[in-house]
């Protein structure tokens, strides 16, 4: 399978089949050079960072979920998402605003 392309919903695409089949490096790798090549994507922010915060790794899930909050102020998938990273960093006031979003 080939993971180059320059299709941002075929590169996420990949990424998450790693993700689903447990290939965590190779996931995590996809998921960088996916933000890497389209740093604005909301899709690759929110996919990226839930990814992120399943590895164990608040502090990456929450830069990226800040930034797809920024971007789409009006997404309970995104709020919900950044709730969970501020619970897991123990920012629980913050959490309990954002999940309140969701």
């Amino acid at each position: 399978m080939s993971t180059v392309t320059n299709n941002s919903e075929e590169q996420l695409a990949i990424a998450l089949a790693c993700q689903r089949a447990g290939d965590w490096l190779k996931a995590e790798s996809l998921f960088e050079a996916l933000l890497q090549a389209f740093p604005t994507s909301i899709d690759a922010q929110l996919n990226a960072g839930v990814f992120f915060l399943q590895r164990g790794k608040a502090d990456r899930a929450l830069e990226l979920l800040r930034q797809a909050a920024t971007a789409k102020a009006d997404s309970p998938a995104v709020h919900a998402s950044l709730g969970t990273a501020y619970a897991q960093l123990r920012r629980f006031d913050e959490a309990a605003a954002c999940f309140s979003q969701a």
